[in-house]
């Protein structure tokens, strides 16, 4: 097996032989295993022990096993200890996921504490065989098919294609000691019982199943692969985006065949129901869902997608003393102003006052319906729900225009129009420039 492994780090893994790296070490057989063969393979390591605390007396003897280890081998060896229950109350995690995030975020975190470049995980061939049944048994996509990883940012699992048996029969050649953690004998996890009850069995009918799966998981990762690509491609054709702003173009992915499934694949990182994400492709335009993080909203012939965050709505005053410090901050960028004798320039974020008109403070709001004002170039008034549907913007544009008044009366749909009755004239000589900025 060392062979064989040494083979694999030089032709997958060869980074490992340059950089320090940390080991994931419970004390257990796979990454007791996993830290011989680094070893001897001339893997620079160090190893790292989380102490969860959950199996008293066991776990105490499980860090002291693991201590034993790095001395046997000379290696460096980092320890922590974790009060996983009470973590998991407080955060409203159970017991198997506090553990995971409390491991995870401690291993990023002593890992730039030493500089180290990998984290070893000993996850091997069976554990990917559960991985991908688990996910099976739930409802998955391709994705959940390809089972665990080799390589996910810095956590490398180099153990993946040996199985639980050659590990075993490695260990007891070279007369290895291990701890057995006795939780695994327990049945009240998923992933024990499909250990336990599932694989053996379906490896005796099957007449080994590790090679077969490694087959499976080889040509579907290879599908995944084509599926990403493909999607990537229809992606720059179909999909724009303005800052934290997606927009997909309804008739453009309409031409693309199963566009529904297309849909799906493009926005799935925002977390929508698909049945939901279909109802809204074919509804009118106006209607939206709410994602975990989300907005998505139909407009005409796109779906619009924003994130739930985003600020929408605030109202606040502009004293005559700001306006003379030149800068004013906003919840999303930033109003400057300078007063000149003339128009300096132009733009749709630009706007010129007359200085003698405006009453302070100004007041810098969202709009409210029935709310109306006179635009610039044109005779009377305009309501600003129908001066934004002659601007076409869909709903959370809407949503996000700024109004700034000056008393009572709008002088400026910001980014839009300025009123008529604020206009710059001949007369005029000393005018208050405005400009919008988002950073």
């Amino acid at each position: 097996m060392l062979s064989a492994f040494r083979t694999h780090i030089e032709q997958n893994f060869s980074q490992l032989l340059e950089k320090e790296v940390i080991i994931a070490i419970s004390g257990g057989l796979d990454s007791v295993v996993l830290a011989h063969l680094c070893k001897e393979a001339g893997v620079e390591v160090a190893l790292a022990h989380c102490n969860f605390r959950l199996r008293g007396k066991e776990s105490d003897e499980d860090e002291a096993f693991a201590r034993g280890l790095a001395q046997e081998l000379n290696l460096n060896i980092y320890t922590k200890g974790f009060d996983t229950k009470a973590y998991a109350e407080a955060h409203q995690l159970s017991t198997q996921m506090a553990a995971r995030k409390l491991r995870y975020e401690w291993f990023d975190q002593l890992a730039q504490e030493i500089q180290a470049s990998f984290i070893l995980t000993a996850h091997h061939a069976n554990d990917d065989l559960e991985t991908f049944l688990i996910n099976l048994s739930r409802g998955t996509g391709l994705t959940g098919l390809t089972g665990i990883p080799a390589q996910r940012e810095m956590i490398l699992r180099p153990l993946l294609p040996f199985s639980r048996k050659e590990i075993l029969s490695y260990a007891k050649a070279q007369g290895f000691s291990w701890r057995e953690d006795s939780s695994n004998a327990s049945d009240d996890y998923l992933r024990n019982k499909i250990r336990h009850q599932v694989i053996p069995p379906l490896d005796q009918a099957a007449e080994g199943i590790i090679p077969a799966f490694q087959k499976t998981k080889e040509y579907v990762g290879e599908a995944s692969a084509l599926l990403g690509d493909y999607i990537k491609q229809v992606r720059t054709l179909v999909v724009t985006g303005k800052g934290d702003e997606l927009s997909v173009d309804i008739l453009r992915l309409q031409k693309f065949p199963n566009y529904e499934s297309l849909l799906f694949e493009l926005l799935k990182s925002l977390q929508p129901s698909k049945k939901d994400l279909l109802q809204l492709l074919h509804a009118q335009s106006g209607k939206y869902i709410v994602t975990p993080t989300h907005k998505i909203l139909k407009n005409r012939g796109t779906l619009i997608a924003l994130p739930r965050s985003r600020t929408t709505y605030y109202s606040t005053h502009i004293t005559r003393e700001q306006v003379e410090e030149g800068r004013f901050n906003l919840p999303v960028g930033y109003l400057t102003f300078n007063t000149c004798i003339e128009r300096l320039d132009e733009g749709s974020n630009v706007a010129y006052f007359p200085l003698i008109k405006l009453s302070f403070p100004l007041t810098l709001s969202g709009w409210q319906q029935g709310d109306y004002f006179y635009p610039l170039g044109m005779n009377g008034t305009q309501k600003l729900s129908d001066f934004f549907i002659n601007q076409k913007l869909s709903l959370w544009e809407k949503q996000e225009v700024l109004i700034l008044r000056s008393a009572e009366d709008i002088i400026w749909v910001v980014n839009h129009r300025t009123d008529e009755r604020y206009k710059v004239t001949a007369k005029d000589t000393e005018l208050l420039r405005m400009s919008y900025h988002v950073e």
